[in-house]
């Protein structure tokens, strides 16, 4: 036997497999132009006598578009943006369109209508109603009127001359011919009426401020007195509304008016300084229901076909709908290459002196090279996403917001950026829902509530409302979000002793926030398309907090990961259920459908047989 081992060290460095294989420099080259390719996805599996007949039919995406060239993607970057910002109308994260775009008044879900009544009647004062009552009384001043119902004899004072007579006319009664308005403002009483011939009677007026149908109009008149019998036709008048403050008619009534605006003014401003915080959630819910109301009848107007009419309507391709179908349909249209089809077409008509026309012939040249290596099983990765990340998708689903949004909820320093210190979050759905967790991006990870009966009061505490408080509690990282000091529940104040909850004794005010959701971007809005175009400094979002049961994180989502994050443990199917189809997250967005322990339990004992007892 040998006393010794002979072994040789592989070389390091391209083409060390084909070391004494092939010359070193042939062997050097081979290695590197295997390296280089092996970038190519899925290129192990391709054959390479079907990739070569592909390679060489590849065309240069941006070879003389100039306009579009240099990018990652064929299109100019900085025009994709403005775009983004032109048609992302929607109201989802990052503009996206969601169905209550469309139908949010049918379902009502944007619109939690039950906190703003709350909100109203806890600012609502005494002073302010009677106020505005006054205003309406002011504002409807107008004179009512009557007509005099009367009986007429004729009367001959010569019966040989029968050309020679007159009428007489005698008040039967009155009756209401217009109400009017205004009546019983500051107390007034209800107006007399007066008949020409000096006959007179009285009216009623309506004092119910919830019935504006009578609200300080005169409702009935009677005749009290019908006076003497006249040779003239009688007619009546009803007295005036009061005119205090104002004058007569109109515009003499406008002092008045004014006088009332500028009282309730003050007395909103004394509501206001008397509740800043209640004040300015209920102007924050006003503005994002206004927003949401009219982003939802443009939605409308531009997404849903017209109903029928006798009119022909010419417009029927509406923007943006045209665009997104237009664009949606290029992949289609650059696969036809016949003389006078859809690609020649389009190349002929595109303005090549311009970056929009450059880009329709750079993306069906990246469209037709898509469809040639799909042929030998690769796929091109520079395609603009749309969809959202499934970290954002899962806090979505849990929390039921996202703050990403560019219309819904906007509030000023919840994230900690003292330079764009306003954040908008995608309004919450006002839906039944019976959640059973919480989504924290900072772990990041779905927590399940360890609280006994947390479900239940889920819903005391409106998602907005929750929002809002994070925000006001919470400005520029002079707190800590959240009790468990990882951005759950509602922000905390400084120094708060947590006490048995956290092994550290109290929270630092100077303590940053880590938000755990990282999204490169260029502008303060951050779209779909420039956090992928155009990857600029990384920032951190907030943190959508719309829980309020839980004071400590809770139990961990099990999604079949290894318990000790770096071990080799786990299941080789984690993470096999989606988001959108995961019942922990589903259970904040759709009415319940799986049982709780206690609820099983109650089940199977209701079912009437002994099983439960084993």
């Amino acid at each position: 036997m040998a006393d010794s081992l002979n072994f040789q060290i592989a070389k390091e460095g391209f083409g060390s497999y084909l070391s004494e294989i092939l010359p070193d420099d042939i062997a050097v080259t081979a290695g590197a132009f295997s390296a280089t390719m092996q970038q190519i996805r899925n290129i192990r599996n391709v054959d390479f006598e079907k990739f070569s007949q592909v390679a060489v039919n590849m065309e240069s995406s941006t070879k003389g578009l100039t306009q579009v060239n240099g990018t990652n993607v064929p299109t100019n970057t900085v025009l994709a943006n403005a775009g983004f910002n032109l048609t992302a109308l929607g109201s989802g994260p990052y503009g996206t369109y969601t169905m209550s775009d469309f139908l949010g008044c049918m379902s009502g879900l944007p619109y939690s209508w039950g906190p703003v009544q709350s909100k109203i009647l806890t600012l609502q004062t005494s002073r302010l109603i009677y106020l505005y009552q006054q205003l309406y009384l002011a504002v409807t001043w107008e004179i009512a009127t009557i007509s005099v119902e009367y009986s007429t004899e004729r009367i001959y004072p010569d019966p040989l001359d029968p050309n020679y007579y007159y009428d007489e006319y005698t008040v039967t009664g009155v009756s209401l011919a217009d109400p009017g308005g205004g009546y019983g403002r500051e107390g007034g009483p209800a107006p007399t009426i007066s008949i020409s011939n000096g006959g007179f009677g009285t009216t009623s007026i309506g004092t119910d401020p919830h019935d504006l149908s009578t609200y300080g109009r005169v409702t009935s008149v009677s005749l009290t007195s019908p006076g003497p019998v006249t040779r003239t036709i009688p007619t009546g008048t009803v007295g005036m509304p009061p005119t205090i403050y104002g004058s007569a008619g109109w515009p003499g009534m406008n002092t008045a008016v004014q006088y009332y605006i500028d009282n309730s003014n003050a007395e909103i401003s004394s509501i206001k300084a008397a509740n800043p915080n209640v004040s300015s959630d209920l102007n924050t819910m006003y503005t994002a229901f206004g927003k949401q109301l009219t982003l939802e009848q443009r939605a409308r107007f531009t997404g849903i076909s017209p109903v029928s009419s006798p009119t022909r309507d010419n417009f029927i391709n509406r923007y943006p709908v045209s665009l997104y179908s237009f664009v949606d349909a290029i992949p289609t249209l650059a696969q036809n290459t016949l003389p006078h089809m859809y690609s020649q077409t389009l190349e002929a008509i595109s303005n090549l002196n311009t970056p929009g026309g450059q880009s329709i012939i750079a993306m069906m040249r990246q469209e037709r090279n898509a469809a040639r290596l799909q042929k030998i099983g690769i796929d091109l990765d520079n395609n603009i996403s749309g969809n959202l990340d499934q970290q954002e998708v899962e806090i979505l689903t849990a929390n039921g917001t996202l703050p990403t949004g560019i219309e819904g909820i906007t509030v000023t320093g919840i994230n900690g950026n003292v330079d764009n210190p306003t954040t908008t979050f995608t309004l919450p759905p006002s839906f039944p829902a019976e959640p059973v967790g919480y989504f924290d991006p900072n772990v990041p990870e779905f927590l399940f509530a360890n609280v006994i009966g947390w479900q239940s009061n889920s819903n005391s505490v409106s998602s907005i409302q929750q929002i809002l408080d994070t925000a006001r509690n919470n400005n520029n990282n002079v707190n800590l979000l959240g009790p468990a000091v990882n951005g759950t529940g509602p922000a905390q104040p400084d120094n708060l002793s947590l006490g048995p909850l956290l092994s550290s004794p109290a929270i630092s005010s100077t303590r940053p926030i880590s938000t755990g959701i990282s999204k490169p971007s260029v502008n303060p809005k951050p779209g779909l398309v420039s956090a992928i175009l155009e990857p600029g400094p990384t920032v951190l979002q907030p943190i959508a907090i719309i829980t309020s049961g839980p004071v400590s994180p809770g139990v961990p989502l099990d999604k079949g990961g290894p318990a000790v994050p770096g071990s080799l443990a786990g299941s080789p199917a984690s993470n096999l259920i989606p988001p959108n189809l995961n019942t922990s997250l589903t259970a904040s967005v759709l009415t319940p459908s799986v049982y709780d322990v206690r609820e099983a339990i109650d089940e199977v004992v209701n079912c009437n047989c002994d099983c439960w007892v084993y």
